[in-house]
């Protein structure tokens, strides 16, 4: 009977018009014979009225109660804007015949939940449906109700949003053993004003019946509680809540010692704020690791332990949260003084907590965030030293790696590294350069310009503060569509080009809309390779630079940008981001 039902509330409606439903729904089969509802014949488009179809919706009394239980439907909320209702027609989902009529009462025998469905038909074939919900208990409630809470989270708690929506989304899961109860319930509250609520119902009636409650949270600067409720035919029952639960987006660092980034000259932890938060702990031991799978706040300064994220980051962090309105979560996973080896995925155990990438995933995935991160940001190379092939191949694998394990990054950013410890050559900081022109979705952004250097970390004035506002800059423009100024980009060269009588060359940045500076003394920086003539001095003006030379250099294989350790004289664009180092760049 049940199947036929649809089939049978059409059929009905379209007797009571006087004619056939025809297959695409209107109420004549005979195209050639179909007469408009104006009266036309031709069924010109002069004549033609489309039908607006009616619009289901009824009220259930009581909507939930003790079996066996009588409920009134009422369906007279239902509309039809140019026409009138014919029909009403109610699937109670518990098996029984359909009915029909505007207002019916229907007796459900057994303890369950009913999806009860209304289709209305107008007086022209259109049609429309409504659904509800009927939850019938066994029993009346008991006073001191039985519920395990398997799945709730913790206070702190970080939820990654969906950027389409701007909700972040989390479960509550349990057992409720105490018969009478319909669902249980969560209420979302801000500044102690609930703001939604959420039923999970009860209905395989077992002697621990299951639930799971699909909780949604604002991505906005406030802190939300949940509270878990009960709910029975005779009213609500309080079971616990939870405090300071934020919902908003989620970035990971990893690398090395720039990329852990502790204090080493100045404080970034003024910086810190509830909207800025990180998971579990940063540490080698696997144990340590397993133990803390709580939310902190980011911790700028330590070098390890919970919440740590380093000075950049967390500058980085605050700064996005408060231009944007949306809390957000960093998991860093760095680690000083390591190869780009180290921080490979083991592919037959993605997961194995003996190496960083699986220490690393754990904290994302028992985060809950490995489905919503957004971008990655990576600092190493310093102690990959002049291995350029190996620095660059490992850093591709590891990319393809996120990329299979966080399946919504939506960008990768990776840091030149300077001179300095660990003595990266010039020939690896050039393959990180190039990893833009060949990797999809990555930018390169440099460390040139940057004063705060002590030959191989940085103070946070000078130093981590503004590469924290570098960053900040990129991914407001690439994943938060900010009206950003081009010169947001580390500038990068385009070409490089002899004068007529080979004692000067011109370069060409990239970004032909961002003026550049050089600064006395910048030249040094520069070697011609195959040459015996250097470069003496420079000069910019728009986005070019002109380099004077000792003499004529067009015996030179290239050109290279080898950039210095420490302050000093630095070529940079009008936000202060110096020029990309390059090696061996042909002159044309």
């Amino acid at each position: 009977m049940r199947k036929l039902w649809f089939l049978v509330v059409l059929s009905t409606v379209a007797a009571a018009c006087g004619s056939d439903l025809a297959p695409d729904g209107s109420t004549d089969a005979d195209a050639d014979t179909d007469t408009d509802v104006d009266g036309d014949a031709d069924g010109d488009a002069d004549g033609d009225i489309e039908n607006t179809p009616p619009e289901a919706a009824f009220q259930a009394t009581p909507p939930t109660g003790v079996a066996p239980l009588d409920v009134t439907f009422d369906a007279s909320a239902s509309s039809d804007e140019d026409g009138t209702i014919a029909l009403y027609a109610w699937d109670f989902g518990d098996g029984s015949d359909t009915e029909t009529g505007e207002q019916v009462v229907h007796r459900f025998e057994t303890a369950g939940c009913f999806e009860v469905v209304l289709t209305v038909g107008d007086d022209r074939g259109g049609a429309d449906t409504a659904r509800s919900v009927v939850v019938t208990t066994g029993a009346a409630p008991t006073v001191d109700p039985e519920i395990t809470l398997d799945g709730l989270p913790g206070a702190g708690t970080f939820v990654a949003r969906d950027v389409e929506t701007g909700l972040g989304a989390l479960t509550v899961t349990g057992t409720v053993s105490s018969p009478g109860y319909s669902a249980v319930r969560v209420v979302v509250l801000r500044d102690a004003v609930p703001q939604s609520v959420f039923d999970g119902l009860l209905c395989s009636r077992a002697a621990a019946d299951p639930f799971e409650v699909t909780v949604q949270i604002d991505a906005v600067l406030a802190s939300h509680a949940l509270e878990v409720r009960l709910v029975s035919p005779g009213g609500e029952v309080p079971v616990t809540s939870v405090e300071d639960v934020v919902a908003g987006d989620v970035y990971l660092v990893q690398g090395q010692s720039n990329a852990e980034a502790r204090m080493f000259s100045g404080d970034a932890n003024i910086d810190q704020g509830p909207f800025v938060r990180s998971f579990g702990s940063r540490s080698e031991n696997p144990a340590v690791t397993s133990a803390d799978v709580a939310w902190h706040l980011a911790e700028g300064n330590a070098a390890e332990g919970p919440g740590a994220v380093g000075q950049w980051a967390l500058h980085m962090g605050r700064v996005l949260s408060d231009a944007h309105g949306v809390p957000v979560a960093i998991i860093n996973g760095a680690r000083g003084g390591m190869p780009v080896t180290y921080f490979q995925r083991n592919d037959a155990d993605p997961g194995d907590m003996t190496t960083n990438y699986g220490r690393f995933l754990f904290r994302v995935r028992t985060a809950g965030v490995d489905d919503l991160v957004r971008a990655i940001i990576y600092y190493q190379g310093e102690s990959d030293g002049a291995d350029a092939v190996g620095h660059h191949d490992g850093l591709v694998a590891l990319i393809a790696d996120w990329r299979e394990d966080f399946p919504s990054l939506e960008r990768v950013y990776v840091t030149q590294v300077r001179p300095g410890c660990g003595n990266p050559s010039i020939q690896l900081r050039d393959a990180q350069r190039r990893l833009a022109d060949e990797v999809e979705g990555l930018s390169v952004m440099s460390t040139t310009g940057l004063d705060g250097h002590d030959g191989c970390h940085f103070s946070y004035t000078n130093g981590y503060e503004q590469l924290g506002n570098r960053y900040a800059a990129l991914l407001g423009r690439d994943l938060y569509a900010d009206d950003a100024p081009r010169n947001i980009d580390a500038p990068n060269v385009e070409s490089l080009a002899w004068s007529a009588d080979g004692t000067a060359i011109t370069l060409a940045a990239r970004d032909r809309e961002s003026p550049i500076t050089f600064d006395p003394g910048a030249e040094r920086d520069f070697v011609l390779e195959g040459a015996a003539v250097t470069v003496i001095g420079g000069s910019a003006v728009g986005p070019d630079v002109t380099l004077t030379l000792s003499g004529d250099g067009r015996t030179a294989t290239g050109l290279s940008y080898v950039g210095h350790e420490g302050a000093g004289s630095w070529i940079r664009n009008g936000a202060g981001i110096g020029l990309l180092m390059f090696h061996n760049v042909l002159i044309e």
